[in-house]
């Protein structure tokens, strides 16, 4: 199982391409169709999230309340932002749909874990309920999305 989520639509646009072409052809088996399951894993960049995890945890231990070091976090975070769909694109992703899905759940997750603007924002403000329903509602969300060649539909179950 790649990266790159497979759309029922790309699927069956192969189907078509193959009986147009005539019985004589030989193509590849149909790849199996992403599930909702499937998806809201694939849209995830697990890779990246461990890294900003890992490094966020080494910057809040050199930080302190006069220097919470917002430049560095800044830093990191532009650079791994960059490189969510650099870093999809060399695993075999094509889907501009999922670059920009798979970067946007970057900065949930970037959002949601331990950052700097814990060192400013008070424990329990209402950004930190904010924080803890946004996660789960954009991962409940995401799922229903299936890149379409260049675009995107909410999937629904036909058959």
């Amino acid at each position: 199982m790649g990266r790159q989520i497979v759309s029922a639509i790309v699927e069956e646009v192969k189907i078509n391409l193959d009986k147009e072409r005539g019985p004589g052809v030989k193509s590849a088996k149909p790849a199996e169709v992403d599930k909702y399951a499937d998806r809201v894993i694939k849209y995830i960049p697990t890779e990246i999230v461990s890294l900003y995890l890992f490094v966020s945890h080494i910057i809040k231990a050199y930080s302190s309340a006069d220097d919470p070091h917002f430049y560095v976090w800044f830093v990191v975070f532009a650079a791994l932002l960059v490189s969510v769909p650099m870093h999809l694109w060399r695993t075999g992703v094509t889907s501009v749909a999922q670059f920009i899905i798979s970067t946007i759940a970057f900065v949930v997750w970037v959002f949601v874990l331990p950052n700097p603007i814990d060192a400013v924002a008070p424990v329990h403000s209402d950004l930190s309920l904010y924080r803890a329903i946004t996660l789960p509602l954009f991962t409940f969300a995401v799922g229903f999305f299936e890149p379409v060649g260049s675009g995107i539909r909410i999937a629904n179950r036909r058959k």
